[in-house]
């Protein structure tokens, strides 16, 4: 999020160029081919500046919206490999013990890649990977004895992130029937550009950190240790404030 508030005033400053460059002509004692080169290209990016800004960001908060849902898949997926090799009784629990591994293809990798083996195959097992939302990862947690608990706003903007990265992935930002009917909260036209917008991509960021949060006390919870305790803010950094934002920021607008 740090590199999206960055990129967004990157963005901006153009839109200050041309007038810097004129400015800096009236030093010079007459313009040059290369100033009117400067100064056209100048332009253009204001203008393309301007309309990003006016449009939310359309690029960037999409592929960040994107990059969001990637990570968090990966770092649940990271994090249950790793629980496979550090708690030797995980794989007692009985959806592990279901798994149908192929032995001559587990016995050859290295530890590290067995947990991941392991959490793939559940991961085909439950079918993960058809759930929505936090039930993609909460199905997967559960089968360890996970189970994490987490408000009914947070729930939602997951899920509504996770719909809105299969609409980019899958339909290139163009709103579809099936983003629309899921979420009809977001007040979406059919066959029209997805614009995320900074304050709704705030909203996903802070959602995920909160789902992770919550996954942390959980953990904590199993070695009995308490990290709760004196946890009353963890919010992200906002685009255009750098202070902290609100700790869960539903995704309603």
């Amino acid at each position: 999020m740090k590199v999206t508030h960055l990129s967004c005033t990157g963005i901006r400053m153009h839109k200050a160029r041309p007038k810097m460059l004129q400015a800096l002509a009236k030093a010079a004692p007459r313009p040059t081919e290369e100033h009117e080169r400067q100064m056209a290209r100048a332009e253009e990016d204001a203008a393309f500046a301007l309309k990003e800004e006016s449009d939310g960001f359309p690029v960037l908060t999409g592929a960040v919206a994107m990059a969001q849902w990637g990570w968090l898949e990966n770092f649940v997926k990271g994090f249950l490999a790793l629980w496979f090799a550090k708690r030797p009784g995980a794989v007692k629990r009985a959806a592990v013990q279901r798994l149908k591994v192929r032995l001559g293809d587990y016995l050859q990798l290295t530890k590290a890649d067995q947990a991941l083996y392991l959490v793939e195959l559940l991961e085909q097992d439950l079918s993960s990977t058809m759930k929505s939302g936090a039930n993609r990862f909460n199905s997967l947690l559960q089968a360890v004895g996970l189970d994490v608990q987490i408000d009914e706003d947070v729930s939602k903007c997951l899920f509504e992130l996770q719909k809105v990265r299969n609409n980019l992935a899958h339909r290139n930002g163009v709103v579809d029937r099936a983003l629309r009917t899921a979420c009809p909260w977001m007040g979406l036209k059919l066959n029209q550009p997805l614009n995320i917008g900074m304050p709704r991509l705030n909203g996903y960021a802070n959602a995920t950190g909160a789902f992770l949060l919550a996954l942390l006390y959980r953990v904590g919870d199993e070695y009995g240790i308490d990290l709760r305790s004196g946890a009353d803010d963890h919010s992200v950094v906002g685009d255009d404030n750098p202070a902290t934002v609100s700790v869960i920021s539903p995704a309603s607008g």
